[in-house]
């Protein structure tokens, strides 16, 4: 199957996830668009690639029957044979060039339907180095269940000059369906706080609960 990744005991999950969703060797689902049974599997929408720790356990293209503006948007959706600990996610990189030491918020849209696991948005500024994150939020101390209308959420994170690329997407965790439209960028003044993965180790210069007093304050992916 060429450059499959799998987890690595002893990686923090942040790493981890930048493992699962880098553009090359991690793209089960978009390296064939053919399921088991021969059947043609919807293609992910322009410009979007499949991703995570199992994207052939989703489906994820376009649907042209549920919107939240215009005439469609995109979807992930849980296939049957979906596993306790699957997850997939629908993503996109992009140069950070036109934000380079600024501060921007990612706008997105999404609807969910019957989602038993978790929906996460998410948004990463790279290093140069491949495991090298610079600012990293997936909404896990916000995550996204059961069945919700359309619903605005914001990531908000600082673009660091030394920035090669940033990422981002919308993940799915066990059963359900997503959709998501209008996504969105904009520059934003320092009075916008950022929305930082409070259990990221981006910036981070001293040690944590060393008295173990304190408590999560969300879920971390």
């Amino acid at each position: 199957m060429g450059n499959i990744v799998e987890l690595k005991v002893g990686v923090d999950c942040h790493k981890q996830f930048i493992l699962m969703t880098q553009s090359v060797g991690v793209l089960k689902m978009a390296r064939t668009t053919k399921t088991t049974k021969n059947t043609v599997r919807p293609k992910p929408p322009k410009g979007w690639f499949a991703a995570g720790l199992t994207p052939e356990s989703y489906e994820m293209s376009i649907d042209r029957t549920e919107f939240h503006s215009g005439t469609q948007c995109a979807y992930l959706r849980s296939c049957p044979n979906v596993k306790m600990h699957d997850w997939g996610t629908l993503m996109q990189n992009m140069p950070p060039r036109n934000y380079l030491g600024k501060r921007i918020q990612m706008s997105f849209w999404v609807k969910t339907k019957d989602v038993e696991g978790w929906v996460q948005g998410w948004l990463r500024v790279d290093g140069k180095d491949d495991d090298q994150y610079l600012a990293f939020d997936n909404m896990c101390n916000r995550t996204i269940r059961g069945t919700n209308d359309w619903t605005k959420h914001t990531i908000v994170l600082d673009v660091p000059e030394e920035s090669t690329n940033i990422a981002f997407g919308i993940m799915l965790g066990r059963k359900g369906c997503v959709w998501l439209d209008d996504v969105s960028f904009d520059a934003v003044s320092n009075d916008v706080p950022t929305t930082e993965c409070s259990c990221s180790n981006c910036g981070k210069v001293t040690p944590t609960n060393l008295d173990f007093e304190e408590e999560h304050d969300g879920e971390c992916r």
